[in-house]
C-alpha cells in the first residue's frame, strides 16, 4: 500500500472493529483480574464486553468513512461518527440522560482526536524552525513587547 493511498471503507471498518474487540477482551480480563473474579464470571464479562466494544469501533468507523465519502474531509464528520458511537454504547443506559451523555463526551472525544491527529500528522517532517514559524494563535506573541518602543526612547536619548 503506497502511503499516499488512503485505506477503503471495509479495511478501515474491519481495522476498526478489530481494535474495538481487542480493547474490550483487554478491559474484561483486566477488570477479571483486579478484582479477582472467577474465569466463569470473567468469561461472561468478556462476551459481553468484546461485541459491543467491536460494535462501537465498527459503527465509528463506517460512519466516518460514510460521511467523509459523502461531505468530503471536514471537521464535522468525527463528531458525528463518534456521537454515533456513542449512542451505540449507551444503548443499554438506564435513562435518557445517561444515553445522551454518552452521544456527547463520544462526539466530544472523536472531533478532538481528529483535529489532534490531522494536527500531528500536517507537522510530520517538518524541522523545528519550521514547526516554530506554523505555531500560531494564542501563544504566539513576540518576546518583548516593548522593544520597538524602548528602541525608539534609546535612539531620542543619543540624538
Amino acid at each position: 500500500m503506497d502511503a499516499h493511498e488512503e485505506e477503503s471503507c471495509v479495511e478501515q471498518t474491519v481495522k476498526f472493529a478489530t481494535l474495538g474487540a481487542l480493547g474490550g477482551a483487554f478491559y474484561s480480563t483486566s477488570l477479571g483480574w483486579w478484582f479477582a473474579l472467577s474465569r466463569q464470571s470473567t468469561a461472561k464479562d468478556l462476551v459481553h464486553r468484546t461485541p459491543l466494544y467491536a460494535l462501537i469501533g465498527t459503527a465509528y468507523a463506517a460512519t466516518f468513512c460514510g460521511l467523509k465519502n459523502v461531505r468530503g474531509d471536514d471537521a464535522w464528520n468525527a463528531g458525528l461518527a463518534g456521537a454515533l458511537a456513542g449512542a451505540v454504547a449507551g444503548y443499554r443506559a438506564p435513562n435518557m440522560t445517561s444515553f445522551f451523555s454518552h452521544v456527547v463526551v463520544f462526539g466530544i472525544v472523536g472531533a478532538f482526536t481528529d483535529f489532534g491527529v490531522k494536527d500531528i500528522n500536517s507537522k510530520i517532517g517538518l524541522s523545528m524552525e519550521e514547526k516554530r514559524e506554523q505555531r500560531g494563535g494564542f501563544f504566539k506573541y513576540p518576546r518583548d513587547p516593548f522593544e520597538a518602543r524602548w528602541k525608539s526612547i534609546q535612539e531620542r536619548g543619543k540624538q
